[in-house]
């Protein structure tokens, strides 16, 4: 009997079951400061995760950034590239998350998971 009573009220209240909308890709979380981890999300799941290591400017506004992966056991070698504020590169392992960069400062990150990554000719 009150479980028909608790029943009814939830039917009557407008309780009922929602949707749960997963982003596709996610990079948690999306301003980090120097040493901080962040995880490249593919459907809810981490993929990979980094360690900001910092960034430093050179000539024409391109930013050497430091990321190490924390993924792979005793093997953590550090990644450097340079990039642009603005600029798009793919972050994990196949299918990758293209991250934009959106700001770059020497200590501070903010990244933007923008869609999944498919290597390939046509893609």
């Amino acid at each position: 009997m009150i479980a028909l009573v608790l029943a009814g009220v939830a039917l009557l209240s407008g309780c009922r079951p929602q949707p749960l909308y997963t982003p596709e890709v996610q990079v948690r979380p999306e301003s980090i400061g120097y040493g901080a981890h962040f995880a490249v999300r593919l459907y809810g799941g981490a993929i990979a995760r980094y360690r900001f290591l910092g960034a430093s400017q050179g000539p024409d506004g391109v930013w050497t950034v430091r990321i190490a992966p924390l993924d792979l056991g005793f093997w953590t070698q550090s990644a450097e590239f340079t990039v642009r504020t603005g600029d798009a590169l793919p972050l994990g392992p196949d299918p990758a998350v293209l991250v934009a960069f959106q700001e770059i400062h020497p200590t501070r990150l903010t990244l933007h998971a923008v869609k999944v990554y498919l290597p390939g000719p046509d893609r």
